[in-house]
């Protein structure tokens, strides 16, 4: 992301910062330092009106794409980082807790001293 302290008078730099203002990609702060530089540079303000008029085109051609309700409250209500530890505990128990898993360690172990010993 572009910081607009950084694309004062660089042109390349201006067209980016207008790019990311349009698409709502920059940070509150960063918005509204853009929003005051719109106000009082016109040839930037121009590069944001471009940027809507070329982005607007898209919406032309693309229709509104509506997601299912349950993929729609997945982003709006994203589950919370305690869940995903809940569920590695959970696994991790089961692991350690697996029959299956001792037997082939003790199997491996008595492969690896069988071995060592007739060497």
């Amino acid at each position: 992301m572009t910081l607009p302290k950084q694309s004062r008078g660089d042109r390349s730099r201006d067209q980016l910062l207008a790019g990311e203002y349009v698409l709502g990609v920059l940070s509150p702060e960063a918005r509204r330092v853009v929003e005051e530089r719109i106000g009082r540079d016109r040839g930037f303000a121009q590069m944001v009106i471009q940027w809507q008029r070329n982005l607007a085109t898209l919406e032309e051609d693309y229709p509104l794409e509506r997601l299912p309700p349950a993929i729609s409250q997945s982003f709006l209500h994203p589950p919370s980082r305690r869940l995903y530890r809940g569920s590695f505990r959970q696994l991790a128990a089961q692991i350690w807790g697996s029959l299956f898993l001792w037997r082939s360690v003790a199997l491996i172990s008595l492969a690896a001293l069988l071995t060592t010993l007739s060497a």
